[in-house]
This record gives C-alpha cells, sequence and structure tokens, in this order.
C-alpha cells in the first residue's frame, strides 16, 4: 500500500474501494462526532480517512452545525439573527463570558438591590420617624396651649385700648401659682353663663373690695377710680355699692358705653378665669405688649396721634 504523499486528493482521486463521503446535514452533526461518518470498506485505513484525521482547526464550512459558537459562522452559513451566538468556553472571550456569570451570581444583596426584609425595615423605620414627628408635635402643641392661648378680640368693648379684628396671646400661667390678679389688668375669662365664649375685660375690683358706681365714676371703697384709659369717658349707669368675695373680681370693659360686664352681669368669679392679656400679635403693625394702667394713657396718646 502506498504511503501518504501529505497532499489532498480530490474526490475524483480517491483510491478504489473508498467510497465518497456523503454529505452531512448540520442537525445530524449538531451532537455528534466532529468529524462527518465515511462509508467503504477501508474507510479507517484509507488514505483520505487518515488525512482527516490530520486535518488542522476549522473544519471546512458544510461540516460547521448552525448551534457552533464560531462568530464567523453566522456569515459563512446564513443564519437567522435569532441563533445565538456566544464565545467558545475555552476562548478567552468564553472565558471572560462564564467570570462575568458567576460574579453576577455572587453578588450580595446590597449591590443586586434591598431585598424584601431591607425594604420592610425601611418602610417600619419611616413610619416610626413619621409617627414620633407627628407625637413631638402634638406634645410641643399641648404644651404650648397650656402656657398660652391666642384670642381675638371681637367687637368694640375695650376701644381704645383693643380693637376689633386683633388677636392677642394669653398668658394662661401668670395667675397659676406665679402672681395674684392685680387692678387695670386686662384678662380672658369664661362668660358667665356660656362656657364656650370667653370675654375680655379690665379687672376694676378686687376681692373685698366695695365697688360702686355714682356720680358717672366708678368708686372703690368710696374712692373715685383714676382711669386715664377712658379718655374723659364716664361709668354709667349707677351701681352698688358692692363687697366683693374672696374670690370674686369686678370687671368693665374700657368702652363703658358698648360693654356687657359685670354692671349686667355681676362680679366674674376666680374660676372662670384664663389668664393675662400679654402680647398683641396680629395685625402685624400693632404688635406690642398688652399695656398695663400705668402706660395705657401713653398708648391711647400715641396710638391718637399716629390715626391724625
Amino acid at each position: 500500500m502506498n504511503e501518504p504523499t501529505g497532499t489532498i486528493p480530490e474526490p475524483k482521486d480517491l483510491p478504489i474501494g473508498v467510497s465518497r463521503p456523503e454529505a452531512v446535514t448540520p442537525a445530524e452533526y449538531a451532537f455528534g462526532d466532529d468529524r462527518p461518518p465515511f462509508h467503504g470498506p477501508s474507510a479507517s485505513t484509507s488514505r483520505s480517512a487518515l488525512e482527516r484525521d490530520a486535518m488542522a482547526w476549522p473544519p471546512a464550512a458544510w461540516e460547521r452545525a448552525p448551534t457552533a459558537w464560531r462568530d464567523d459562522l453566522g456569515q459563512i452559513l446564513d443564519l437567522p439573527p435569532d441563533v445565538p451566538r456566544r464565545p467558545a468556553p475555552s476562548s478567552p472571550a468564553g472565558a471572560l463570558h462564564d467570570a462575568e456569570m458567576e460574579q453576577l451570581r455572587s453578588l450580595d444583596e446590597s449591590e443586586v438591590g434591598p431585598s424584601a426584609a431591607e425594604r420592610a425595615r425601611k418602610v417600619r423605620s419611616v413610619a416610626r420617624d413619621v409617627a414620633e414627628t407627628v407625637l413631638l408635635t402634638a406634645v410641643i402643641f399641648f404644651a404650648i396651649r397650656a402656657i398660652v392661648q391666642n384670642f381675638k378680640i371681637e367687637g368694640s368693648s375695650m376701644m381704645p385700648t383693643l380693637e376689633s379684628g386683633q388677636y392677642v396671646l394669653v398668658n394662661k400661667m401668670a395667675y397659676r401659682g406665679f402672681g395674684e390678679p392685680h387692678r387695670g389688668d386686662i384678662v380672658v375669662f369664661e362668660s358667665w353663663n356660656d362656657p364656650d365664649k370667653d370675654y375680655i375685660k379690665r379687672i376694676i375690683g378686687l376681692p373685698g373690695d366695695s365697688v360702686e358706681i355714682k356720680d358717672r365714676s366708678v368708686r372703690i371703697n368710696k374712692d373715685v377710680l383714676d382711669e386715664p384709659y377712658l379718655e374723659g369717658a364716664s361709668t354709667s349707669p349707677a351701681y352698688g355699692p358692692r363687697v366683693l368675695a374672696t374670690d370674686e373680681f369686678f370687671v368693665l370693659g374700657d368702652n363703658r358705653s358698648n360693654s356687657s360686664d359685670s354692671r349686667q352681669h355681676d362680679a366674674m368669679a376666680r374660676d372662670q378665669l384664663i389668664g393675662k392679656a400679654w402680647l398683641i400679635y396680629w395685625p402685624f403693625p400693632d404688635i406690642r405688649l398688652v399695656p398695663g394702667v400705668e402706660d395705657t394713657a401713653a398708648q391711647i396718646e400715641a396710638v391718637g396721634s399716629a390715626r391724625r
């Protein structure tokens, strides 16, 4: 038998007894041997078989399967675009692909996004923060309400000292262990016959005083009371004399001709007292401390000059 010459004969030069290899379809080759089968009695020892065994990679185009990983296979076989292509496992690209997939599998929760438990923990944290904020706001609100209260002046009973539409802050702690009401204090108290309605008036008579309105003037213990905040207005009608009990106060509005006060409703009981008018905070140009007796006259004069 002749030794192989190292040249690949054309099919027409195949030795006698060796049949031409049959065409192998891609489907037959996809999961089989990497060489197409040969037929013939001398296939295993034929020169063609030996030459095929020694044939270098890559194989001929007709031997490649459509599922191969070669990037150029799609162009050679004209494969449709939906045929998957991936790098060969033994190639650098394939090794990189496998390493990337392994890295993705090993990512922890913090890298791929929060887990359900983490999201639930964050929701609970936000809910707790909101609840604490609401609770703190409520505590601050009620604490402030326990100390001060706002009050809107309605009507003209306290003119010219206070005007209708003004808002004042009332110091509710002024007479609760921090002092006693004084004559001339402007106070807010509950109505005589309607606990849901509040009044604002000036204290004229203190517990134990004898109060009388006579000759269009207020008399305390038979002495005429000096009231500079009235701007010369008189007080009527006649009243008393009446001696106040240990828990009673006689209150009047500064606008004596248009005020519902102790002249109609009798004395104010101490348990009706809410607090002392402290600060006018609205409207903005009127912001100031509510004046006491000692500076009411100067306040009235300044307001009158500003209006003129």
